[in-house]
Parts: C-alpha cells; structure tokens; sequence
C-alpha cells in the first residue's frame, strides 16, 4: 500500500518545487499547467525511485501512465539519481 500515496505525494511536492521554482527564481509570472505537471511527474519519479529503488520497472511503469515519449529521459534520470542517492543514505 505504498505505491500510490508515494505517487501523490511526490507529485504534490514536485508540484509545489516547480511552483516556487517559476514564481520565485525565474520571475515567471504566466504559469502554463503543463509545465507545473512535468514538475508534479519528476517529483514523483524521484519519490518512487528513491523509496522502492526500481529503476527500469519503475521506469517502464510511468511511461505507461504518462503515454508520452518526450518524458523518457527525464524520468530515467531522475530515477537513477534518485536511487543513487538513496543507496548512498542508506
């Protein structure tokens, strides 16, 4: 029962990064939705592959969700980073 609330919250917090990182830093003002989604998704990724620490499972998983090929190399660096990370912390 952790595969879902992982998704939520690292596309909440993904989200919420994204937000601040266009309002705050880059001065953008005119915020499109899909751009702030790419964030809530990356989010998400990292949050699943950091905790589980799947990489081409995990991967291949949120391609199908996403149903788009543009978010591929995205997705599989930040899943690598993520479990990179997580290996080292733990």
């Amino acid at each position: 029962g952790l595969f879902i609330p992982l998704i939520l919250i690292g596309s909440s917090f993904g989200w919420f990064c994204g937000y601040h990182w266009e309002h705050l830093v880059l001065n953008n003002h005119d915020l499109l939705n899909t751009r702030l989604n790419t964030y809530a998704l990356i989010g998400a990724s990292a949050l699943l592959g950091g905790s589980t620490r799947m990489t081409i499972s995990l991967t291949a998983i949120i391609m199908e969700i996403t149903n788009d090929i543009y978010y591929l190399l995205p997705i599989m660096l930040t899943v690598i980073l993520s479990k990179f990370i997580g290996d080292r912390f733990n």
